[in-house]
C-alpha cells in the first residue's frame, strides 16, 4: 500500500499488521526507517533490522515452522 510510505512508523504498523493478517502472513519485514524493531503482535512477527550504517541488523531463522529473530550489532 503506497500510503504507508507517507506515514510515521507508529501510524504505519497497524496497516502492516492488518495487511499481514489479510494475506495470512506470519512475518513482516520492513526497513528504511533506520529504527530497529523486533516484536510480535497478534501472532505476527515484525522485524526492522535498523541501519547497517549504524551497526544494527537482524538475523531471522525459520526452522520447523518457528520464526526465530535476533537484533544484532556489529562488533
Amino acid at each position: 500500500t503506497t500510503e504507508i510510505y507517507t506515514l510515521s512508523l507508529h501510524d504505519a504498523l497497524p496497516i502492516l499488521i492488518n495487511e499481514a493478517k489479510q494475506n495470512k502472513c506470519s512475518l513482516v519485514l520492513f526497513g528504511h526507517t533506520h529504527s530497529k524493531l523486533c516484536t510480535k503482535e497478534d501472532g505476527i512477527t515484525i522485524v526492522n533490522g535498523g541501519s547497517i550504517a549504524n551497526g544494527s541488523y537482524a538475523l531471522i531463522e525459520i526452522k520447523d515452522g518457528k520464526i526465530i529473530t535476533k537484533l544484532k550489532t556489529l562488533d
